[in-house]
């Protein structure tokens, strides 16, 4: 369903949502205008009303990036007019309660940050610090491979462009402040430090006050427990996974299987596949995907996500909420134009493939993105390959297999 068909909005507030925000953007009043015009005229809108509204700026707009330029001044102005959400009950292990707790967990390590700023510089203590909050990007991660999608299925895509353009600023400033404690600069780290919690805060208030309660108004309990299971494939931040009961793990198993074969197909992990150069079943073929020693997936010729090896420690995290997903909605706006000139590349032949590298902490990462074509030279998707050189980096000399 349609997010017009889904939430209940007052359309009035809407349009004064839409009206106050786009004059912040076209630059006729300033936030402080528009904060003084909303407290007189007693304005407040649901988070839900606002989301909508942003939707129908961005669907209006010829430019989104000034949209998203412009999106902390207008937060700034409705924040406090937009409604608290009321109580509500959610499930031990529901999407949005893990969410929550993970930022709750956030600001408590920022607290933690807070107190080493009183004593003694201590170098490695921040190093330590550093590189431990590097796992905050894993809630980023989560959040785009699992919530993101289920709402662009709803139409909602202009607000997830501007908040995937803040996770992106939470990503870029967490990298930077562990580069500036390896680095050793006391004032640099503190800075590095500030930075991190300015951006981090305001992304998290993004959240509460408008995500979560947007995204418990546009998806169904059944939405939110297919979650669960790319939840888990992807991990969590600073947070116990939760425990699921054997039955709750094999009803969880079930939609996933449901959701990887949504044509409706009945095969059974001993059915026999006629491969081009051999046979083998259904449980052989994703056995040997799964284990090969690198991340794989395959965008069709339409630039749809349909298929990621799922093995143990992947380079980079996917989740069956990726599947059937637009590939330009799985990329920051920074790098969109530059991704769509190589998918391009590839479609008309320009390039037969396309080699990336870069290090990442002790890895090397090599990605190669391989233009996929059948025997008739007709396009037909895109093969993405990626793995860690590092451990190959260190090879010397010989060692066969007569040698063990």
């Amino acid at each position: 369903m349609h997010y017009t068909d889904i939430l209940d909005v007052d359309k009035k507030n809407v349009q004064k949502a839409r009206k106050y925000s786009l004059s912040i953007m076209d630059e006729e009043m300033s936030v402080e205008e528009v904060i003084r015009t909303l407290h007189e005229k007693n304005i407040s809108v649901e988070p839900e009303e606002y989301f909508y509204a942003l939707q129908v700026i961005s669907e209006n707009t010829d430019n989104e990036e000034t949209l998203i330029n412009a999106f902390p001044g207008m937060f700034k102005a409705f924040e406090a007019h937009l409604k608290p959400e009321p109580p509500r009950k959610f499930s031990k292990d529901h999407p949005l309660r893990l969410y929550r707790q993970e930022n709750e967990a956030m600001y408590d390590y920022f607290d933690d940050g807070v107190h080493m700023l009183r004593y003694e510089f201590d170098q490695a203590a921040w190093i330590r610090y550093a590189k431990e909050a590097q796992v905050y990007k894993t809630h980023l991660v989560r959040k785009q491979n699992q919530l993101y999608p289920q709402l662009g299925d709803k139409g909602i895509t202009g607000p997830l462009r501007i908040l995937w353009s803040y996770d992106d600023d939470v990503k870029n400033a967490l990298t930077e402040f562990e580069k500036a404690t390896l680095d050793g600069h006391e004032k640099a780290i503190q800075s590095a430090f500030y930075t991190v919690y300015d951006v981090t805060a305001f992304l998290m208030r993004i959240e509460e006050k408008l995500l979560y309660p947007a995204a418990f108004k546009l998806l169904t309990l059944n939405e939110f427990i297919k979650m669960e299971v790319g939840d888990d494939e992807i991990g969590y931040a600073f947070i116990e996974p939760p425990a699921h009961s054997q039955k709750e793990r094999q009803m969880m198993r079930g939609l996933e299987i449901l959701m990887l074969h949504h044509d409706g197909s009945e095969l059974s992990g001993d059915t026999i596949l006629n491969l081009s150069t051999g046979r083998m079943s259904l449980r052989q073929l994703n056995l040997m995907l799964s284990h090969l020693p690198f991340d794989l997936t395959f965008i069709d010729e339409n630039d749809l996500v349909r298929f990621y090896n799922s093995r143990a420690n992947r380079l980079f995290p996917r989740s069956a909420g990726v599947i059937g997903r637009d590939v330009k909605n799985c990329h920051p706006r920074e790098s969109l134009a530059k991704v769509e000139a190589l998918i391009e590349d590839l479609r008309t032949g320009q390039r037969a493939y396309a080699d990336f590298w870069y290090p990442r902490g002790e890895e090397m990462i090599l990605v190669r993105y391989i233009g996929v074509r059948d025997s008739s030279d007709v396009f037909r998707g895109i093969l993405e390959l990626a793995m860690d050189l590092a451990p190959f980096q260190k090879i010397e000399g010989v060692h066969r297999l007569a040698d063990e």
